[in-house]
């Protein structure tokens, strides 16, 4: 009665469109990005012989950290799609950009960004100056003034994640006391791999239109398959137990990508790599679960209703 009740009752569609702008800023980014701030805190605890396993430490700090860097990246998501000319049937910039106008859009970014500075400010000085460099990234125009064939799309996403692996690092060392090394760099290299290997995934989806786009999937697939083999053999070597499991249950979908070489195979392979994470991440910070389930059913809710599309989902369609 309940399932039929959200899942079918009219009164949904009046609901779902009060929550366009909230999902205009691509909260399922979030799945990405909060394991990074996560294993940013995971590794300082992990090198000095804490075997971190389900921490349920909450306090101000904690919660203040992760609606900083959320709101930061919400910030980033909308400023991204106000900039990008390709749209879709699905896309909800175009349904907020009929109820409101670009300076309203942009006015709103500012004052997150203003929020967000307010709540890192609670957490410490040295997240605030890490939030602050996002923030100046947020704001500057360098979408339009690096030509793609810099590989500004990578050094942007890669520097966004450096700075999230950075603020959870800062957080949790100034909590402990942890002394900075060059182990930190070393154990984070298997992550960088990981999620480099997402990154390449990620980018054959979104220029599936390519004219050139089956040259460009055979060797990111490839390449792909070659960054995970290497942050698996650095995460055994490196004894370190959340990367390498992450990795292994990972590699298969990815190898499977390799050899099949079809679309379904390709999802499957940026999907569920981030579902594990996900899932490996919350059994050192258990308290992580509950936004996640609820940003997970809210956006199954939200997408059902608005565009009688059935996503996120862990099923791939046959094709």
């Amino acid at each position: 009665m309940i399932k039929n009740f959200f899942k079918n009752h009219p009164i949904h569609k009046k609901i779902v469109p009060f929550l366009d702008v909230f999902f205009l800023c691509k909260p399922l980014n979030f799945f990405s990005y909060w394991p990074i701030i996560c294993i940013g805190m995971y590794l300082p605890l992990f090198l000095s012989n804490n075997s971190p396993l389900f921490i349920t430490d909450f306090n101000y700090q904690f919660f203040c950290l992760f609606i900083s860097l959320s709101l930061i990246l919400c910030c980033y998501n909308v400023k991204k799609q106000l900039l990008d000319l390709n749209s879709s049937k699905r896309n909800v910039i175009n349904l907020v950009k009929n109820k409101y106008s670009e300076d309203f859009i942009y006015n709103m970014v500012k004052y997150l960004l203003f929020i967000s500075i307010i709540f890192i400010f609670f957490v410490s000085w040295a997240n605030l100056i890490v939030g602050v460099l996002l923030i100046i990234l947020n704001l500057s125009d360098l979408e339009n003034k690096i030509s793609k064939k810099h590989f500004y799309p990578f050094i942007y996403e890669f520097t966004i994640v450096l700075l999230f692996f950075i603020s959870g690092l800062i957080y949790i060392s100034f909590k402990n006391n942890f002394i900075y090394n060059v182990q930190v760099i070393i154990y984070l290299i298997p992550y960088l791999c990981f999620y480099l290997s997402i990154y390449l995934i990620s980018d054959i989806m979104n220029n599936s239109t390519d004219k050139n786009s089956s040259i460009l999937k055979d060797k990111g697939i490839f390449i792909s398959n070659i960054l995970m083999s290497i942050g698996l053999l650095l995460a055994v070597k490196l004894n370190d137990p959340l990367s390498s499991i992450c990795i292994v249950v990972s590699f298969p979908f990815f190898l499977y990508a390799l050899l099949r070489n079809l679309k379904k195979d390709i999802q499957r392979a940026f999907i569920y790599p981030i579902f594990i994470v996900n899932f490996f991440i919350i059994t050192v910070f258990p308290y992580l679960a509950i936004p996640s389930l609820v940003l997970f059913y809210l956006s199954k809710y939200y997408n059902w209703h608005r565009f009688n599309y059935h996503y996120p989902t862990f099923l791939v369609e046959n094709d």
